[in-house]
C-alpha cells in the first residue's frame, strides 16, 4: 500500500515520507476513547500485548510537511466504528491528540499534536485516507 503524497514542491525536492505500521484506538483520550477522534497509537509490537476492550484498527502513519497521514481498511473496522467514526465527510477531532513520543522519535520530529476539528476523509479502494494537521510545540 502507497500514501498519495502530493506536494507543489519539484520532485527533485521532496523526500520520501517514513512509513510507520502501527494500531490506532478512535475516540477522544478524556472521555476513556468514547467520542470522536485519535485516542491511542500504539506500535505493532506493544498492540500485541494489549488487553483492551477497545477496537485497534492496524493503520500505516506517514509524516509529510506538517502533515501527518494515517490509511487503513474500512474491512478493519466495525460496522459500529466505521458508523461512529467515518459515516460522515468528515472526521471530528473532538479534542487535540498529542503525539506519542514514540512516534515523534521515530519520525524524527518534535513533540507535536494534532489539533482538535473536522478533517475530510478519503475513500479509495477500500482504504480510508486521513490527512491531520500537525502543530508543533516549541519549547
Amino acid at each position: 500500500m502507497v500514501l498519495p503524497f502530493h506536494s507543489n514542491e519539484p520532485i527533485a525536492v521532496q523526500k520520501r515520507p517514513k512509513i510507520i505500521d502501527s494500531q490506532v484506538v478512535f475516540g477522544t483520550p478524556s472521555r476513556d476513547c468514547s467520542g470522536s477522534g485519535i485516542c491511542k497509537l500504539y506500535t505493532i509490537h506493544a498492540a500485541k500485548h494489549l488487553q483492551i476492550a477497545c477496537e485497534i484498527v492496524p493503520t500505516r502513519l506517514a509524516v509529510s510537511d506538517q502533515d501527518l497521514y494515517l490509511s487503513f481498511s474500512e474491512a478493519d473496522c466495525t460496522e459500529s466504528l466505521r458508523q461512529k467514526q467515518f459515516k460522515g465527510l468528515h472526521f471530528l477531532v473532538e479534542e487535540a491528540f498529542q503525539l506519542p513520543s514514540w512516534l515523534t522519535q521515530k519520525l524524527n520530529i518534535p513533540a507535536a499534536v494534532i489539533p482538535a476539528g473536522g478533517y475530510l476523509i478519503q475513500r479509495k479502494n477500500g482504504f480510508i485516507w486521513l490527512k491531520l494537521p500537525i502543530t508543533f510545540l516549541h519549547h
